[in-house]
């Protein structure tokens, strides 16, 4: 979204370079210069205000539809505006729901646009980037240090929500996988900082598996952890040298996400001492580590019961009476 204001500043420009030089020996052309310069700040203030007022006016209630979308990059997999829109209308919400795919560096220059809308939902990689720009977070975010839903109040505040633990947790119950036991949670973004940390909060010993390059980024959200429950069992693997006997394994990294599908997290003969996988992955609906845990004799669950029930979490909040 970018305001234009075709050819009038290089009539400016123009202008001034053909008077600029004798101003002094005529006023005359300096009012010209002026009236232009006028007209200039004038058009682009009416650009402006014809540029914002739709979302001004769905913020401010001047229009009955709510306009959402979905933050991320890269989003090529993302099927959230199709299930925005049905579970919407399940509600009876007319509802304008989005894709905004932002690469990382231009995240800073384009963020300001997610928050002229009612609310958006926040994927990889800015799960934890976009705590810094919101005013308060409910507790859910608070415990899990990462943010997948935002609510914009009428005053302008950003509520900052973790809906994902929602999803993940109702996802075990319904295929009657216990959070308990050793667990291992593979990555350490924003949605493995949630598995971690809602498994040690359920009382699972955790392993964290991760690349070389990020055990200090592991070690930081097992320390997290233990401040929420210091009798936690939290423990930090090189993803590489993987070893031990799990109960479950939640795979929490994009790796077998469309379109790299023929990728896998993890050496397969690790999967021999596990019981359940579940891979948030939904894009495939069985990714090849789903596939390799299967003939491995595990138990599998993929992602996109998690994706519905924390969504249906987010539409939750979004119908919140300020």
């Amino acid at each position: 979204m970018s305001i234009s204001i075709p050819g009038y500043m290089e009539r400016f420009s123009k202008l001034f370079k053909q008077f600029g030089e004798d101003l002094e020996d005529s006023p005359q052309k300096l009012v010209i210069i002026a009236l232009v310069w006028y007209s200039v700040c004038k058009r682009f203030c009416q650009e402006a205000v014809s540029w914002s007022m739709p979302f001004v006016q769905r913020n401010r209630g001047g229009n009955s539809m709510k306009h959402f979308a979905i933050l991320g990059y890269p989003l090529g997999h993302t099927q959230s505006p199709q299930l925005h829109q049905r579970l919407a209308a399940q509600r009876g919400w007319e509802i304008q729901y989005d894709i905004c795919q932002i690469p990382p560096e231009e995240f800073d220059q384009k963020i300001g646009e997610l928050f002229l809308l009612d609310g958006f939902n926040v994927t990889i990689p800015y799960k934890v980037r976009i705590i810094d720009l919101l005013d308060e977070l409910d507790q859910s975010a608070k415990n899990h240090g990462a943010v997948n839903v935002v609510k914009m109040l009428p005053d302008g505040r950003k509520i900052g929500y973790n809906t994902d633990c929602i999803g993940f947790v109702r996802t075990m119950q319904q295929h009657d996988v216990a959070l308990a036991g050793r667990v291992c949670v593979l990555g350490a973004g924003g949605v493995g900082r949630m598995f971690a940390t809602e498994c040690a909060l359920h009382g699972c010993d955790v392993v964290m598996a991760v690349k070389a390059k990020n055990i200090p980024q592991a070690e930081e959200i097992a320390q997290h952890i233990r401040t929420l429950r210091p009798q936690a069992q939290v423990e930090v693997q090189d993803i590489a040298s993987l070893h031990g006997e799990f109960a479950l394994m939640i795979n929490a990294t994009p790796c077998g996400m469309y379109p790299n599908m023929q990728a896998s997290p993890i050496d397969p003969e690790i999967l021999k001492k596990v019981e359940t996988v579940f891979d948030c992955i939904y894009n495939p609906e069985e990714t090849l580590l789903m596939k390799q845990a299967k003939e491995a004799g595990c138990k599998t669950v993929g992602g996109m019961e998690m994706l519905i029930y924390q969504a249906e979490a987010a539409q939750d909040i979004w119908a919140e009476a300020e």
